[in-house]
This record gives structure tokens, C-alpha cells and sequence, in this order.
């Protein structure tokens, strides 16, 4: 569930990212953001670096969280495998 919810939101914001770069001002002409093309790559090309990883971490969660809403994994090894996914992101979210 949390990575569906994860998955809609970036969705969602591409989205929004999307429209906004063919939005109009009232006058008719396109909108600057005072965003370049080179900014957007620069940005997308960083972010990938983290967002990759944590997207292959994010889809591990429902590993943990399915077989503990079905009863067959205690909290407590839930709770030790979320640890380790959480350390897992920091050291990501570090590089």
C-alpha cells in the first residue's frame, strides 16, 4: 500500500511538472520558469542517482508489509526487516 502511495505521488507530481512546462501567461505567451533545459536534465540526472535505489527499496516494503497483514510474520520481524530497509535508505539518501 505505502508503495502504491509512493508510486501515485511521483506520478502525480511528473504530472504537474509536465503541465506546467507548457503553461501559458495571460498574455498568451509561454510561461517562463527561468528553468532551462539543461537545469531539468542536471536535476533529473542527480535525482536518479537516489531514486532508483529507493524505488527498489520501496517495492521490498510490501514483502514485509503482505506476509504481516496476512499473520504469517510477527511486528517483531516486520519491524527488524523495516529496520534494515530504513538503513538501507540512509545510505542511500548519504551518497
Amino acid at each position: 500500500m505505502a508503495t502504491r502511495l509512493a508510486a501515485a505521488s511521483i506520478c502525480a507530481l511528473t504530472l504537474a511538472a509536465v503541465a506546467a512546462c507548457g503553461s501559458s501567461s495571460s498574455s498568451g505567451r509561454p510561461a517562463s520558469s527561468g528553468v532551462t533545459a539543461t537545469d531539468l536534465t542536471s536535476y533529473v540526472t542527480a535525482v536518479q542517482k537516489v531514486r532508483l535505489p529507493v524505488n527498489a527499496l520501496l517495492g521490498g516494503a510490501d514483502a514485509i508489509l503482505d506476509p504481516y497483514q496476512d499473520h504469517t510474520i510477527s511486528h517483531q520481524v516486520a519491524a527488524t526487516r523495516f529496520g534494515n530497509l530504513e538503513r538501507q535508505f540512509a545510505i542511500y539518501a548519504r551518497q
